[in-house]
């Protein structure tokens, strides 16, 4: 796997190398080209082709500035929703590598830590860019989610509360504190928080099948 890893990567550089249309001296504004490749980008998924093409150029912006965070974040989010976790993890790294505090690349580093069953990792992870930012509600929510995976339902809510209290989404705290309510066995809690998520994002499915899973679960007498 590693090999393959660095035959791509080797690649990669050896295609900018022949046939990038930029020189170095073009690239004297990264924010703004990454700025246009991202709204192409955007384009182009929503015309349902090209988006690959414009994903390679960001990959390719990435080689010609490899100390520029933001084009590492932008290509790390592109490899994750393209399920390529270790690649998103490697540009993940080399963000810390560069800029050691940095939430929005540990909440995702954290996301893949999660599906990798690594919670431990997540947590201490969370821990030290909360020491850096001790102010950002994006970190606290995530760690709120880890304690609740843990089953550390009171941490949990003191967490979530913090979170709320730094001004993470009122639609996301009230589905965080329904997770919370449904697993320490308070339905009817849940199922406000959960209409209360609703009725802020009605778009959020996860909350509307908690709440069928809730229905359901009662019994014909309860109803």
């Amino acid at each position: 796997m590693r090999q393959s890893i660095l035959i791509a990567a080797l690649m990669l550089f050896a295609v900018a190398c022949t046939t990038n249309p930029w020189d170095r001296a073009e690239v004297a504004d990264p924010d703004g080209e990454l700025t246009g490749l991202l709204e192409e980008l955007e384009d182009a998924r929503q015309k349902g082709e090209g988006a690959a093409r414009v994903e390679w150029e960001i990959r390719r912006l990435a080689v010609f500035c490899p100390r520029h965070v933001p084009t590492k974040m932008a290509n790390a989010l592109i490899a994750y929703r393209n399920t390529d976790r270790s690649l998103s993890q490697q540009y993940l790294d080399g963000i810390f590598d560069i800029q050691p505090s940095h939430p929005e690349a540990a909440i995702l580093r954290t996301k893949i830590a999660i599906e990798e069953g690594n919670l431990p990792y997540a947590r201490k992870l969370l821990a030290q860019q909360m020491k850096f930012r001790p102010d950002h509600a994006g970190l606290h929510e995530s760690q709120a989610g880890i304690l609740y995976l843990l089953a550390e339902f009171e941490a949990a809510r003191e967490t979530i509360d913090r979170a709320a209290r730094l001004g993470a989404p009122e639609w996301r705290v009230a589905y965080h504190l329904g997770l919370i309510e449904e697993a320490t066995e308070n339905p009817a809690a849940a199922s406000r928080y959960y209409n209360d998520c609703l009725d802020l994002n009605p778009d959020w499915e996860p909350a509307r099948s908690r709440l069928i899973g809730i229905e359901g679960r009662r019994r014909p007498d309860d109803r």
